[in-house]
Parts: C-alpha cells; sequence; structure tokens
C-alpha cells in the first residue's frame, strides 16, 4: 500500500493546525449582499470599509438615548467623505478603535455632548493623535444644527421629526448636500429658525413626514417647502423613495431595520455614493417592495445593512421578485440536517467570529480579495457546521461522550503543541468549538477502534514506501568565512602548517556565530545551503579542508569536512514503529472516509434559499 495524503472529510486534530484560510486560497465571488457584524459597531466597521474613506470619521452613539443626535448626520459624512463609526457611552468601543487607527483617522466628528460619549472616550481619542470636533448641542435639534453649519453651498434642508423619517430621506439628502434639521410637530425650535434665517441662499426645503408628525404651521414656517408623507414611517419610505425616483439609481438597493434604525444611520453616506435607497422594514416585506422590484434589472443587487436578526435573509432576497412566501418568511435556519436546523444567525455569529480572527492575522475584508474571500469563508463554515451536526447526531446515536479522557487528553495536547491562543484562533477560523472538535475525535476513535494491521502488511508497507523511510544524504562541517580572496588563501596556508581550524574560525571569520561555534555548522542535506557551498562540501572528501577558497554571495569560505553520510535505507526492524504506525493511520482514515461517506448518503440534508450545500470532493 503506497502512503497516501488523503483528508479526512472532518476536522480531525491532525488538520486543526491547517483550519485558518490561506488568503490565496479564494475564488471570485459577487458583491456582498449583507454589511453586518456581531454588533452594531461592527456593522458600522463594515460599513465603514466599503465606503473606501480614510483620515476622518465621525463619531455617533450607539446608545438607544444617544442615537437621535446622529440622526442628521449622514449629509455630513458624506460632504467630509468621513463613515460613521459608532461608541458605547463610558469608553471607546474596541472595533471602532481599530478602525479608526486602520483608516489613519486625524480628525472625528463626535455627534453628542459628554453627557452621551464621555470625556472618556474624547480623552481616548485625543491619545490617539486625532483632532476632537464637538457637534452636539443642548438638545437634538441644536445638534442637528450644528452639524448644518458644517457643511457650505448649501441651498435646500431637509426637516424630520423622528427616526424612520430622518432616515427615509439620509441617503437623498446625504447624495444632494441637503442637511437634516430636526424639528417638534408643533413647534420650529428657535436654533433651527434662526439658522435658516442666517442662510438665506437655503431657498426649498423637503418636510418628511405627515401632518401627525410636522404640522402645516411648521411647514408653513420653512422654505419653498414640500411634504413627503404616507400614513406611517414606512409608507413615508415609501413615498419619498418614490417622489426622488429620478435622482436615485437602481443598481444597489438598501434594506434595513427601521425599528432599531442604528444600521441604517451608518449605512446612509454608503447609500449616498451610488444615489441608492435605503428600504425600511419592520420585520415584514415593506410597501415600497413590488416598486423597488420594478425597478431592478439582472446586474442589480439588494444589501442588508445588518444581521439576520433584523433583516432576515428573505426580506433582502424578496426585493428582488417583488414578495415573500408567507411560509419562507418566517425562515431562520440555512440548513436542516436530518431535521435539526443550524440557524442562520449561528452561521452569522460565527462568521463575524472567523473574519476577526482572519483580519487579526493581515485578512482585509475591506479589499477586493477580501470582498471575494467572505462568500467562500461563510461556506466553508456552513461545512463545517454541517459536519459537526452529522458528528454530534451519530455520538447519540452511538451513545459515545466527549467527555472520555482519552479524548481530554488528545485535545490537551494539541492545545500544548499549538498554544492557547494559536489554538483557540483555529477553532473560530474554522467555524468549529472544542466540543465539536472532542466529538469528531471521540467519533473517530469510535469507528476506526478495530483496525489492526500485520506484520506482513507493515513490511509491505516499509518496502513499498522505501523512499520515504530512507535517510537523505548529510555532511557535517565546519567553515571559516572571510571577505577577499587573499584572506581566505593565508587561512589555507596557516591550516596546511598545522593551524587549529576552530581557533582560526573564533579569531577569523566574519560569521558572527563563528566566536562561539568555532566555525561549526552541523549536518545538512541538499538545498540547505547556498549551491556553491553545497557542490564544494559535498565533493570534499571527510577530514580535509578546501585546497581553494570557495566563493559565494557572503564572502570566501575555507570548508572543513568532518562527516559524509550516503542515502541510506534504514532496516526494518529500525523503523518498524514508524511504519507500523503510519500505516495504522492510514487505514484508520480510508475506513472512516468509508464510513463518512456512507452516512452522508444515509442524511437528508436540506438547504434554505441562497445557501449552497457543501462540497465534499
Amino acid at each position: 500500500m503506497k502512503l497516501t495524503k488523503k483528508a479526512l472529510a472532518s476536522f480531525t486534530i491532525s488538520s486543526l493546525a491547517l483550519m485558518i484560510v490561506p488568503l490565496s486560497a479564494f475564488a471570485e465571488s459577487a458583491v456582498p449582499t449583507r454589511l453586518a457584524g456581531t454588533t452594531a459597531a461592527k456593522t458600522a466597521v463594515a460599513i465603514a470599509e466599503q465606503t473606501g474613506w480614510t483620515g476622518t470619521a465621525i463619531l455617533a452613539s450607539s446608545t438607544s438615548y444617544g442615537m437621535v443626535d446622529a440622526l442628521t448626520a449622514g449629509p455630513l459624512a458624506s460632504y467630509l467623505n468621513a463613515p460613521i463609526l459608532l461608541t458605547g457611552a463610558g469608553a471607546l468601543d474596541s472595533d471602532t478603535k481599530a478602525e479608526l487607527n486602520k483608516l489613519a483617522v486625524k480628525t472625528v466628528y463626535v455627534t453628542s455632548g459628554t453627557a452621551v460619549i464621555s470625556q472618556t472616550v474624547l480623552n481616548e481619542l485625543t491619545d490617539m493623535g486625532i483632532t476632537v470636533v464637538p457637534l452636539g448641542g443642548a438638545d437634538q435639534y441644536e445638534t442637528s444644527v450644528n452639524i448644518a453649519k458644517r457643511m457650505v453651498g448649501v441651498t435646500k434642508v431637509a426637516v424630520a421629526n423622528g427616526l424612520q423619517d430622518a432616515i427615509s430621506i439620509a441617503a437623498i439628502a446625504a447624495a444632494d448636500n441637503e442637511p437634516i434639521l430636526l424639528t417638534d410637530k408643533n413647534a420650529l425650535p428657535a436654533c433651527v429658525g434662526a439658522y435658516l434665517a442666517e442662510n438665506p441662499s437655503i431657498t426649498s426645503s423637503d418636510v418628511i413626514g405627515g401632518t401627525g408628525v410636522i404640522s402645516e404651521n411648521v411647514k408653513a414656517l420653512l422654505p419653498n417647502a414640500t411634504r413627503h408623507a404616507g400614513k406611517t414611517a414606512y409608507d413615508t419610505n415609501y413615498q419619498v423613495i418614490q417622489d426622488f425616483e429620478a435622482s436615485l439609481t437602481y443598481g444597489n438597493i438598501y434594506i434595513a431595520n427601521g425599528e432599531t434604525g442604528i444600521d441604517a444611520l451608518a449605512g446612509a453616506p454608503l447609500a449616498a455614493k451610488t444615489s441608492s435607497a435605503i428600504v425600511l422594514t419592520d420585520g415584514t416585506f415593506p410597501a415600497v417592495g413590488n416598486f423597488i422590484k420594478d425597478k431592478l434589472d439582472d446586474s442589480s443587487f439588494v444589501t442588508a445593512i445588518g444581521g439576520e436578526a433584523v433583516v432576515p435573509e428573505t426580506l433582502r432576497a424578496g426585493l428582488n421578485v417583488g414578495s415573500v412566501d408567507p411560509k419562507a418568511a418566517v425562515v431562520d435556519w440555512a440548513v436542516k440536517v436530518n431535521g435539526e436546523s443550524i440557524l442562520i444567525q449561528d452561521l452569522e455569529t460565527r462568521l463575524a467570529v472567523a473574519q476577526d480572527v482572519l483580519e487579526k492575522q493581515g485578512m482585509r475584508f475591506d479589499s477586493d480579495q477580501g470582498r471575494k474571500a467572505l462568500p467562500l469563508l461563510k461556506s466553508q463554515l456552513l461545512d463545517r457546521m454541517v459536519e459537526s451536526r452529522l458528528i454530534s447526531q451519530e455520538m447519540t446515536k452511538q451513545q459515545l461522550t466527549a467527555d472520555d479522557p482519552l479524548v481530554k487528553t488528545k485535545v490537551e495536547e494539541t492545545k500544548k503543541f499549538m498554544g492557547d491562543v494559536t489554538f483557540y484562533d483555529a477553532l473560530d477560523s474554522g467555524g468549529i468549538t472544542e466540543l465539536d472538535l472532542r466529538n469528531s475525535i471521540a467519533l473517530y476513535s469510535k469507528i476506526t477502534a478495530d483496525v489492526k494491521v500485520s506484520e506482513n502488511e507493515v513490511k509491505s508497507f516499509y518496502e513499498e514506501n522505501s523512499a520515504y523511510f530512507s535517510q537523505s544524504e548529510t555532511v557535517t562541517a565546519s567553515h571559516i568565512l572571510l571577505e577577499c580572496e587573499d584572506e581566505a588563501k593565508e587561512i589555507i596556508a596557516q591550516l596546511n602548517a598545522g593551524a587549529d581550524f576552530a581557533t582560526l574560525a573564533r579569531e577569523k571569520s566574519i560569521d558572527p556565530s563563528a566566536k562561539d561555534s568555532g566555525g561549526y555548522l552541523g549536518s545538512f542535506t541538499r538545498g540547505q545551503m547556498v549551491p556553491e557551498f553545497e557542490s564544494a562540501a559535498f565533493a570534499q572528501k571527510v577530514g580535509t579542508f578546501s585546497e581553494n577558497p570557495v566563493e559565494t554571495a557572503f564572502g570566501y569560505h575555507v570548508i572543513l569536512v568532518k562527516a559524509h553520510t550516503p542515502v541510506t535505507l534504514p532496516a526494518y526492524d529500525e523503523v518498524k514503529t514508524k511504519a507500523e504506525e503510519l500505516l495504522s493511520n492510514q487505514m484508520k482514515i480510508e475506513k472512516y472516509d468509508t464510513f463518512w461517506d456512507n452516512l452522508l448518503k444515509q442524511s437528508e440534508i436540506e438547504y434554505a434559499p441562497g445557501y449552497n450545500p457543501p462540497n465534499y470532493d
């Protein structure tokens, strides 16, 4: 039996170290259809990376009470070419901090006062060498004015009163250099009135929302106001998209949750870059869906802003066809394995964790390669989740336990060999948990427990794989390295006169290690040294030194060959244990692969729309 390199279908310990996906392994794929992270701040980071903007950023509060200050930040973000990033109140969010560093941000505009985004956060920004520009006012109205004042060349404003209405106009206003001002229902805030009076160049306005949120009296105080409204906030979103149809493009459409709002807020400047609409959903299919569907063509795509929990995949996909199957609308699973669901949210969580690990290792998901990598990475993680579920089910069926002492020992040995950090990074980037790994080891051990190899089989294996067991040709040598040929010739003359090689190496060699080693290099095989040195050393007789200096890119060498061992095949008895282990492992792999192939054939695996079956080849 020839020694093979066939891989296990599942993830055994031997493949654990290879689970970190190489950057070059990814193929071409479509533009991302979802921008999401496990937190609002991570989602904002994902959006920021798509904008391609660097140097400047807007920092907003991710808290429910602080978000109101940032409702009008979208147009300023587009004006400044500055992504909107998020933080909590007490300390600068770690993902946001990392993104600020990655984008080489030197100026940050902060949308809230220190009651919402603390002085501690501002100090941390300052310590990073960032200039902080405060925009927060006494209330959200004054903040909206402070934001508007940072924009020049303004001829039109949008006026809103509420989360969804401000978000509905945000991308459109951002694309048109149109600040968003906030108002009460029945009274125009004094600061807003003052701003309009101070800027006579503002000659028109868009009122977003019906009379239930902005009265006719307030509208009358605004310059040449046009109302865009529906019965509900989501109807208003529909009306806004219809009213501004001529200024929108439909190569990309964004859909976000209007109840949480925070993801759409961060997404507005990205949508503005392509004059794209942001469709709002409350978890049901939006009223504007059919209108949007009629505008799309084969090259259009819909991007969800936020995870599956806030924008279900069925809603995102539904915009392409103008409806959602009522049965499909409740689908929250990516795959069913023998009736057990692997939830979309679980897949998204593992994907976010894997992304974090890979980014720390140098992968940039904002690059062309990174964007192409993401769909394949997601598919690979789903593959492993399906494998994990099959293994878990088989564990139950065979009444096996992952708490077996031998299994624990193998895991601990691997952890010790790899180191804790590398071990857990490998698990995370591979999309599996430690329990998944223990389960796979336990099942593999059970299935292969009866594999035995005979003496004759081991001998045949040894004979058929003699090249593997053979020991390479080696030379053991020392050298003295000199800068010029004449110096090397002088060393050879001294050696011929009886000088000690090691002493001369310590005194004359320019190789720094020679001071301690006396020029000793140890044993090496072909291919380990530069060609000129190798040729001379392997051709030289044992116990002799160079008759002439050997020139390489490093200088001139005088070589002393101490030993020369030819290629040798150890006797069978010398490698019997190793051969038996190799053969046994190969036979176990083949048996387990046969078991795995049969298990797959007997299993019922159902994939939700948009999720591709894993490739086990």
